[in-house]
C-alpha cells in the first residue's frame, strides 16, 4: 500500500540565492560518511603498500598465526628439563655449558631478524616462510641425529634461525590483512597463546623424556612443525601483492641502521631493552639448574616454571590497560627500579643470610619480582626505541629486535657463567639490568615522551 502524494507546497517568493560560479557543492564521499560508534569500515587504505586491508579476524587466522609463531616458544623451552641428561649424554666438563641449548637458539634468532624482513619484502610472505621452515627442519634434523654437542649447537642455532624468522612472518601477514584496532587484537590474542606454550612446554618436555630419551624431543618439534607448516600452506593464500614487493636494497637498509645507531633514543632504550632480555634468558638458561639441582624438584620443574610464566604473561596484560594511562616510559622506569632493587636487595640477603639458597617459597616470590617486570618492559622499550623513526619502522624494528637478541645472549653468557650452585648470581644480573637499565633510559633523554602515550 502506497501513501498518495500532498499538495505541492509553493516556495516563498524572493530572490535566488546565487551559487558561487565554477563551483559545485561536493557530495560526501563514502569514507566521510559518519558510521556508528564503535564499528570499523569494512576496508581499511594501506598508504604504505597500497593494499586494501581491514575487516574482522577470524579464529582460524588468529590461531594459525599463533601457531605459526609459538613453533619458536615451544622450541625454546620444551628442552629445559632434558639439560642435565643432555649434560650426562654429552659428558660436559662444565655444568653450565648446558646453557647453550638456549643461548645458540637466541643467537640464530637474532640473525633471522635481520634476514627475513627484506626476503618477505622481495618474494613474499609464502616463500619466506618455505625458507624459514626448511631451515628449521633442518636444524632439528641435525640435532636430533647430533654425536656431538657442538653438532646439537649447530642444529639448535639453525631452529633459531628459522623459528626466528616465523615471528617475523606472522607479524608482517598481519599487517598486510588487518589494521588499527584489529591488528592489535590479533597481536594480543596471539601473544596470550604465547604464554601457554611457555606454561605448557615444559611440561609437554617433561612428559617426553619421563618415557623417551631426550633426541624424542625433537621428534616432537618435526611432528609440530609439519603439522603447522602443512597448516599455513594450505588455507593462507599470499597476502603481498607483486606490485607491492620491494627490492632488496643493501644501501637502504645500511642508511637506516646508520639512523638509528645515531638516535641517542633509540639507542639507549634498546640498550636497556637488551640488558633486561638477557637477564631473562639467564633465567631461563639457568631454570633447570635452580629448580631440579638446587631444590630438586624433578617432575615438579613444569609447576615453578609455569606458576612464574604465568606472573610474566599476567604483567603483560596489565601493562596493555595500563600502558595508555601512565605512558610507556613511566612503566618501564618503575619496572627498572623493581628489577634493580628487587634483584641487588635479593642478592645481598641470600648472600648473607641463606648462603646463596633461600627457601623455595621465598625464591619464588622474590624472583616474580623481576620476571614480572620484565613482562612489563620488552614491549614498552621496544616500543620507545621505534619512536623516533617514522617510515624506517620496519627496518629498524628488525634492527633493534636482532641487537636485543644479539646482546642480550652476551648478558646471559656472562650471568650464566657466573652460576655457582647458588642463587646470588642470578639476582645480581637481574639487579645490575634494572640499574644499567635506568643509566640507558636517562642517556636517551626525554625525546621518547612525546610517543609514550602513542
Amino acid at each position: 500500500m502506497t501513501t498518495p502524494p500532498g499538495p505541492e507546497i509553493p516556495r516563498p517568493a524572493g530572490p535566488e540565492i546565487p551559487r558561487p560560479a565554477g563551483r559545485d557543492i561536493p557530495r560526501p564521499a563514502a569514507r566521510d560518511i559518519p558510521r556508528p560508534a564503535g564499528r570499523a569500515p569494512t576496508a581499511v587504505l594501506d598508504r604504505a603498500g597500497g593494499a586494501a586491508r581491514g575487516g574482522t579476524a577470524s579464529f582460524g587466522f588468529i590461531a594459525l598465526m599463533a601457531a605459526l609463531g609459538a613453533i619458536n616458544a615451544f622450541s625454546t623451552d620444551v628442552v629445559i628439563p632434558a639439560l642435565g641428561a643432555i649434560s650426562d649424554e654429552f659428558a660436559l666438563t662444565d655444568p653450565n655449558h648446558r646453557q647453550w641449548m638456549l643461548l645458540s637458539l637466541f643467537v640464530g634468532v637474532a640473525f633471522s631478524q635481520l634476514l627475513i624482513g627484506p626476503i618477505a619484502d622481495s618474494f613474499g610472505r609464502r616463500t619466506a616462510a618455505a625458507v624459514n621452515i626448511t631451515t628449521y627442519v633442518i636444524g632439528t634434523l641435525i640435532a636430533l641425529f647430533s654425536t656431538s654437542f657442538a653438532l646439537l649447537l649447530v642444529g639448535r642455532t639453525l631452529q633459531g634461525l628459522g623459528s626466528g624468522g616465523l615471528r617475523v612472518i606472522t607479524m608482517a601477514v598481519n599487517r598486510d590483512r588487518f589494521s588499527g584496532d584489529e591488528m592489535a587484537r590479533v597481536v594480543s590474542l596471539s601473544s596470550a597463546v604465547f604464554v601457554l606454550i611457555i606454561l605448557l612446554a615444559p611440561a609437554i618436555g617433561q612428559l617426553v623424556i619421563s618415557v623417551a630419551p631426550w633426541r624424542w624431543l625433537f621428534v616432537v618439534l618435526l611432528a609440530q612443525v609439519a603439522i603447522t607448516a602443512t597448516w599455513f600452506f594450505v588455507v593462507q593464500a599470499e597476502t603481498l601483492k607483486p606490485e607491492n614487493r620491494r627490492k632488496i636494497s643493501l644501501p637502504s637498509m645500511l642508511e637506516t641502521y646508520a639512523a638509528v645507531l645515531g638516535n641517542r633514543v633509540c639507542v639507549g632504550h634498546a640498550l636497556a631493552m637488551a640488558m633486561m632480555f638477557g637477564a631473562f634468558v639467564g633465567y631461563l638458561a639457568t631454570s633447570q639448574q635452580i629448580f631440579a639441582e638446587i631444590y630438586g624438584l624433578g617432575d615438579l620443574l613444569p609447576v615453578a616454571f609455569g606458576v612464574l610464566a604465568a606472573m610474566n604473561g599476567a604483567a603483560s596484560l596489565v601493562n596493555a590497560r595500563m600502558v595508555r594511562r601512565i605512558g610507556a616510559r613511566a612503566i618501564s622506569r618503575l619496572a627498572l627500579i623493581a628489577c634493580a632493587v628487587s634483584g641487588l636487595i635479593g642478592a645481598a640477603v641470600f648472600w648473607a643470610g641463606f648462603a646463596g639458597v633461600p627457601p623455595l617459597w621465598l625464591h619464588m616470590v622474590w624472583i616474580a619480582i623481576p620476571i614480572s617486570a620484565f613482562g612489563a618492559l620488552y614491549g614498552n622499550l621496544a616500543a620507545l626505541a621505534l619512536a623516533p623513526m617514522g617510515a624506517r619502522a620496519g627496518t629498524a624494528s628488525a634492527m633493534i629486535a636482532a641487537f636485543g637478541s644479539g646482546a642480550g645472549v652476551l648478558v646471559a653468557w656472562i650471568g650464566g657463567a657466573a652460576f655457582n650452585g647458588t642463587l646470588v648470581p642470578l639476582y645480581l644480573s637481574f639487579g645490575l639490568a634494572g640499574a644499567g637499565g635506568l643509566i640507558c633510559m636517562r642517556f636517551a633523554g626525554p625525546g621518547a615522551s612525546a610517543d609514550e602515550r602513542a
